[in-house]
């Protein structure tokens, strides 16, 4: 939250799990003002969250109250290209949403956002997704450039050094379009069991064969019991990437997502 000028001051970290109630107390007490909210810096994880978290205030609110969300970046989600990601920003723009993108914020003050073209945009409040930046320590350990990311293979998941590897939002893996995967936990989770079996066939005396595939999907909550999916092979060359129409199916097919990770690794 130190990155951007009086962002600490001024908003909610919407990506720390310890701000949620504050978050929820905002949105509630909102009455009819405004709402941003911000995507302060690329990469982040989970690209998509911000427009679900846009959706669903809208859900919650109802009409009277006027919500914005902008991001640094050119269209809403570059990974998608721009015809899959014109979908993503039209389902935002059927609620009512405005939508900024090319928006880099240099300062945040009380009730004001302030962009780096010197435009500025209002707010009761800001609901923010902060820049994110490697952990120091894989710096330090040598692992990351400063002010980069740790680049493992993109199919072992490899470091440089010998019996090291690097998964989920740590890493950065460069795909075909030159842009780079998205920081999503179904992506996280599929690189830890490929590295698993890795380290699992080291173990045995045997030649690795396990591979990361880059294929994914994730869900996209709209409100009104529905949801999206994005979708795809991201690290084919170029990248098949599509997003569906929200349904309610979709929005099922999210819960029993949900439901097996919370048995399969905590036994609810």
């Amino acid at each position: 939250m130190d990155g951007v000028p009086g962002l600490a001051e001024h908003g909610i970290n919407a990506w720390d799990r310890a701000e949620t109630d504050r978050a929820r107390a905002a949105i509630a007490g909102i009455g009819r003002g405004r709402l941003v909210i911000g995507i302060f810096g690329t990469p982040y994880a989970c690209p998509p969250g911000p427009f679900e978290l846009a959706m669903l205030a809208r859900d919650r609110l109802g009409t009277g109250v006027e919500i914005s969300l902008f991001s640094p970046a050119p269209i809403a989600l570059p990974v998608l290209g721009q015809q899959e990601s014109a979908k993503l920003e039209q389902l935002i723009a059927d609620r009512g949403i405005d939508f900024h993108p090319n928006r880099k914020a240099a300062a945040v003050d009380e009730g004001s956002i302030h962009f780096s073209d010197g435009s500025e945009l209002p707010y009761d409040v800001l609901l923010s997704v902060p820049p994110h930046r490697c952990p120091k320590v894989l710096v330090a350990a040598g692992l990351a450039e400063p002010g980069g990311w740790v680049g493992p293979d993109p199919r072992t998941l490899e470091t440089a050094h010998d019996g090291v590897y690097a998964i989920g939002d740590c890493t950065e893996i460069k795909l075909a379009s030159g842009l780079s995967l998205p920081k999503a936990g179904v992506f996280a989770e599929a690189q830890g069991e490929v590295v698993a079996e890795r380290i699992g066939a080291r173990l045995r005396g045997v030649p690795p064969e396990a591979t990361f595939s880059g294929e994914g999907a994730c869900f996209i909550e709209t409100g009104g019991g529905e949801a999206a999916k994005a979708e795809g092979a991201f690290m084919a060359d170029p990248p098949q990437v599509h997003i569906t129409q929200p349904n309610a199916q979709a929005m099922e097919e999210k819960l029993d997502f949900e439901r097996s990770r919370l048995h399969a690794w905590f036994g609810q």
